[in-house]
């Protein structure tokens, strides 16, 4: 015997006899007609398993169907495969447009967090810039009172020293303007400025004493005039 356990001659690989021309011709149409029977049994057992499975197929729907009809859910009986793929396209087409919806709608809420985020920015900015206008006018203001107080002490105090000043000035006008005026002539030197207020009460009496002197000659004169005159 061979290795392989054949008649000695036999094919290692094969275990047909090795011949002059090749292999025993015999041996190779059994081994075909071998071949083709079990093909023949597999291509049997495939086609009973496609029906078994069509069966199971069949009795899952009836199955489905009847615990609807004891639910009281409506069924959707089995359609043809037309129906079928148009239903496939159609369910592919749905969740193809769910996706391209589902990928908008994450685009627009990451626009919307953006937009969001620039307006808090721009909204702190404006309001960092209000503060800062404010501020800026408030110290404009403060300036502006500041300046506006200091002009009115200034005016003040210009004022008050342009009083004092005149208040200061006025003693002394009024002296020089006295030792400008004429003093009426008494026949006497005029008293010196010390003694002025004692001279003052002098001069009426020396009037009066005028005025009587005047009086008698007056008298005197009229006297012999009136002796003069006829009875």
């Amino acid at each position: 015997m061979g290795a392989n356990g054949g008649a000695p001659g036999q094919s290692l690989t094969s275990g047909f006899e090795v011949v002059l021309w090749g292999y025993d011709k015999h041996q190779v149409d059994q081994c075909m007609t071998q071949l083709e029977e079990q093909i023949a049994a597999l291509y049997d057992e495939q086609q009973r398993a496609i029906e078994l499975a069509a069966e199971l197929q069949r009795c899952r729907s009836e199955n489905v169907d009847l615990r609807a009809r004891l639910s009281g859910v409506p069924v959707v009986h089995h359609v043809g495969g037309k129906v079928e793929e148009i239903l496939s396209a159609a369910e592919q087409q749905a969740l193809e447009i769910r996706s391209a919806a589902d990928r908008h709608l994450a685009a627009a809420r990451d626009d919307a967090v953006q937009i969001v985020a620039v307006a808090k920015h721009q909204a702190a900015r404006a309001r960092r810039d209000c503060d800062l206008v404010l501020h800026e006018h408030r110290r404009a203001q403060q300036r502006a009172a500041a300046e506006i107080v200091a002009t009115a002490r200034a005016e003040a105090d210009r004022i008050v020293d342009d009083a004092r000043r005149r208040a200061a000035d006025v003693p002394e006008s009024g002296g020089q303007h006295a030792a400008e005026e004429p003093r009426p002539s008494v026949g006497r030197l005029p008293a010196p400025e010390p003694a002025k207020a004692a001279a003052e009460p002098v001069q009426p009496a020396a009037e009066r004493h005028r005025s009587r002197s005047a009086g008698h000659d007056t008298a005197r004169r009229t006297v012999p005039r009136l002796g003069e005159e006829p009875a």
